[in-house]
């Protein structure tokens, strides 16, 4: 009778690595969630609390974030609005997930890190995945959790405060592109017509939100920069094109004639658009001149000029450039070296007529907007 001999067989299991989960769990427990803000730049957000974990995504200083909880040296953290996840499309049928712990990646493949699973029945609303057919583009998950170093986020606010800033962002944004929209509206109107008040009232109040919402403060500064400087260009070519169709006038000029009462006619050309241009710019520096001398005419204004005058000489030659807020219509030209002197600009003297002619010329200095000569209001030309 032979004899059974039995063998011990060893009966292997996968390898499960046991986390302290209990602990983790524990200080999500009671913890209570805030916002939370990046203090610095290029700050990494991993898929797990650990420096080797896949990074999901850089955020930027002031970026602000839910915190959830924590683990050792990582805040656990709700994923910033606009991140996408993708899901396999085999696992979705009209919009429902059929499955159980269907994997949701950061990316549409089976590499991507995992941030999330659905099980049977999870609704899920997306499109096919452009860069790879096989997934379905997804809204993140409010499953996914992602993480971030304790040292670079700061505690400002309840987890309330982050959807009170959201939603004053968008209001924000909104204001602007309302405000943007209209000033395009209102400058496709004839000059005449234009009312820009509210328009560049709303552009200061986006400005004055600079600490809060610097991107929109820059781009508002920009876009009302821009709409200034368009403004002044129609208006000046209003203005031109008004003064094409005015005729030349004449002043009668008394002069006592030799053993006669007759007068002599003398002419004097109308004040030219180039001239007119500048009215408002000159009209400012005497209002503010004028409030510490009540009462003082504009006359007066210019003698007050003229008494610090300066006295430049050179030929007097068009500023032909086509550049926006430029300092002068004119530029004065060193007669020797062909240089820039100045640049020029008058109400009071015709310009046109000293082209080409080598001239005196009395000045107040204006400003240059730094433009690399320096600027001046024509007083007198001889």
């Amino acid at each position: 009778m032979r004899k059974l001999l039995l063998i011990p067989i060893l009966i292997t299991a996968p390898l499960l690595i046991a986390e302290d989960s209990n602990a983790s769990k524990e200080t999500v427990k009671n913890f209570t969630s805030y916002t939370g803000r990046l203090t610095k730049n290029k700050v990494r957000m991993r898929a797990q609390p650990s420096l080797e974990s896949p990074v999901i995504k850089e955020l930027n200083k002031s970026d602000l974030l839910i915190v959830t909880g924590e683990t050792d040296d990582f805040y656990s953290v709700l994923p910033p609005q606009g991140l996408k996840a993708y899901i396999f499309r085999t696992f979705v049928l009209d919009n429902t997930v059929e499955g159980q712990r269907v994997n949701v990646r950061i990316e549409p493949s089976v590499d991507g890190p995992i941030v999330a699973q659905l099980n049977t029945g999870d609704k899920v609303d997306g499109v096919v995945s452009p860069l790879n057919s096989k997934w379905l583009e997804i809204s993140m998950p409010e499953s996914a959790r992602f993480f971030v170093a304790k040292e670079y986020l700061e505690k400002v606010g309840d987890a309330s405060l982050l959807q009170q800033i959201t939603k004053k962002r968008n209001d924000v944004n909104s204001l602007l592109e309302s405000t943007y929209t209209n000033g395009q509206q209102e400058m496709s109107k004839p000059y005449p017509d234009i009312k820009l008040d509210t328009i560049i009232k709303n552009y200061n109040r986006i400005i004055e939100q600079q600490a809060e919402f610097p991107d929109q403060a820059v781009r508002a500064k920009e876009l009302l920069k821009v709409l200034q400087e368009n403004y002044l260009q129609k208006k000046i070519a209003y203005l031109e094109a008004k003064a094409e169709t005015k005729t030349e006038t004449y002043i009668i000029q008394t002069i006592p004639q030799a053993g006669s009462n007759e007068q002599l006619a003398t002419s004097k050309p109308v004040t030219t658009a180039k001239m007119a241009a500048w009215n408002d710019v000159e009209d400012a520096l005497y209002r503010s001149w004028e409030k510490g001398r009540p009462g003082e005419t504009l006359d007066r204004f210019y003698e007050d000029q003229l008494l610090e005058a300066k006295e430049l000489k050179g030929v007097v030659e068009v500023y032909t450039k086509p550049v926006k807020n430029k300092p002068g219509d004119y530029v004065l030209v060193n007669k020797m070296t062909n240089g820039i002197i100045a640049y020029l600009y008058s109400n009071k003297v015709n310009l046109a007529d000293k082209v080409d002619q080598e001239v005196t010329v009395k000045v107040s200095a204006r400003p240059n907007n730094n433009f690399a000569f320096p600027a001046y209001f024509v007083i007198e030309a001889y």
